[in-house]
C-alpha cells in the first residue's frame, strides 16, 4: 500500500459540459436509468435517497473499486469519449457479470 494521501473524487469539480456519448452507449445508459428506477420501486427507496448514496467518497491512490457490469453497461462505459483510456482498457477485459477494478 502506498503512503500517498487519498484522492477525493468530487463530481462538482467535473466539466459542466455534457459528456460526449455515442448513440449505442446512450441507449444503454437509458437501460441503466430504468433499472435504477425499478430498483427504487421494488425497494421502496426514493430516487433522491438513491442519488444520495452516490456522493463522492475518498479513494486512496492504490485502492480499487469493484464494479459488476452487464454487457450493455460495458458497451456504454467503453463508449464514453471522456473516460480515461486506462479505465476503458480495464473495462474491455472484464467478462460481463464479473467485477472490474478501477481507480
Amino acid at each position: 500500500m502506498s503512503d500517498r494521501k487519498p484522492i477525493e473524487i468530487d463530481l462538482s469539480d467535473l466539466d459542466p459540459r455534457p459528456l460526449k456519448i455515442g448513440a449505442a452507449a446512450l441507449a444503454d445508459l437509458s437501460i441503466v436509468a430504468d433499472r435504477m428506477v425499478q430498483a427504487c420501486e421494488v425497494s421502496g427507496t426514493s430516487i433522491d435517497a438513491m442519488l444520495e448514496t452516490l456522493k463522492p467518497r475518498k479513494v486512496g491512490p492504490d485502492d480499487r473499486i469493484g464494479v459488476n457490469v452487464t454487457a450493455g453497461e460495458k458497451r456504454m462505459l467503453v463508449g464514453l469519449a471522456d473516460l480515461d483510456e486506462l479505465i476503458k482498457d480495464q473495462v474491455r477485459q472484464v467478462e460481463p457479470g464479473h467485477g472490474v477494478g478501477v481507480i
